[in-house]
C-alpha cells in the first residue's frame, strides 16, 4: 500500500505533520482491527470472537496509554482478562 500526502505548505509546517499524524493514527487503528475483528471474519468466527458484545468470547487487555498512537502499550498490559477471569493483574 502506498499512501500519499499532498500539500503546498512547507514540508515542516505544522499542518502537514498534523495530517501525517492522522494517517499514522488511522494505520495503527487498522492494525488493531486486523488483529481482532477482521481476523475473526477471515476465520469465519465473526460474531463469536473479535468483538466485545453479548454472547461473544472476548479477551480484553487493559493498557495505560492510547494504542492508536503507541502500539507499544499493547506489549505492557496492566490487565488481561480471558474467559471472564483476570489472568494478568498489575492493577493491584
Amino acid at each position: 500500500m502506498i499512501l500519499l500526502l499532498r500539500s503546498f505548505a512547507p514540508l515542516f509546517s505544522r499542518p502537514v505533520w498534523k495530517h501525517v499524524q492522522v494517517l499514522l493514527t488511522g494505520a495503527m487503528l487498522e492494525a488493531i482491527r486486523a488483529a481482532t475483528g477482521r481476523a475473526a471474519v477471515a476465520c469465519q468466527l465473526n460474531g463469536v470472537i473479535g468483538m466485545i458484545a453479548p454472547g461473544c468470547v472476548a479477551d480484553l487487555l487493559v493498557v495505560k496509554g492510547d494504542p492508536t498512537t503507541d502500539l507499544g502499550v499493547l506489549a505492557r498490559p496492566l490487565m488481561v482478562v480471558q474467559g471472564g477471569y483476570a489472568v494478568v493483574d498489575r492493577l493491584r
